[in-house]
């Protein structure tokens, strides 16, 4: 394997801590709510997706069943991304990142069920060692989650956008094995932006 590919990962991992802290400092702080900060997020997803779609156009082969996996993965992130904001507003964002990132082992259990794919025990271990600090995060927060009652609903919200990036994952895995890439991107767009939209409307209410 080229290192090319270390550097890139790397790189990648950086980005996203970078994304997560100011993720949680609009949320948390900058803007006047949480809705206001969805908002935000839901314009530029179907501004990103429209632009996208007038580039590259709408595909003419379209299997039903691509599509529909392609628009369930698009739903899937919008739960996974408002949750995963919810939660960076009731918990602090190292531990917030950490109990959203156990969603490997959600990966791997639906990608053998419904995929499939078969997995080693050597691999099974790697993924138990990359999970086993964010449940001790879990662990360790239980005293503090039951002293705030606000924050009693953090590992829930957490664990479910885990669960819903998992399931995001391997939707779109199915959905671009024949559809383009930058149609499913839009779509994605799409789907998270009506999740949004679901949420702020729940929660103007």
């Amino acid at each position: 394997m080229s290192t090319a590919y270390i550097w890139v990962a790397l790189l990648s991992a950086g980005t996203f801590g970078i994304v997560t802290v100011l993720d949680k400092r609009l949320a948390s702080y900058n803007m006047p709510s949480l809705v206001a900060f969805y908002m935000g997020v839901m314009v530029s997803l179907v501004g990103y997706a429209t632009v996208a779609i007038i580039i590259t156009g709408i595909p003419q082969h379209l299997p039903p069943d691509r599509l529909i996996s392609a628009i369930v993965s698009g739903l899937c992130w919008g739960g996974a991304l408002a949750m995963m904001f919810w939660g960076y507003k009731l918990e602090e964002a190292s531990r917030a990142s950490a109990i959203i990132h156990t969603f490997p082992v959600f990966v791997a259990i639906l990608a053998v069920v419904f995929l499939g794919e078969t997995l080693g025990f050597g691999q099974w271990i790697a993924i138990f060692i990359v999970v086993s600090g964010p449940y001790n995060n879990i662990l360790v927060g239980c005293k503090r989650w039951t002293i705030n009652p606000i924050q009693q609903r953090a590992p829930g919200v957490l664990l479910g956008a885990s669960l819903f990036t998992a399931l995001a994952l391997l939707t779109g895995k199915y959905a671009l094995e024949e559809l383009p890439l930058w149609f499913v991107y839009s779509l994605r767009n799409y789907g998270m932006a009506t999740i949004f939209f679901i949420f702020m409307a729940a929660w103007s209410i």
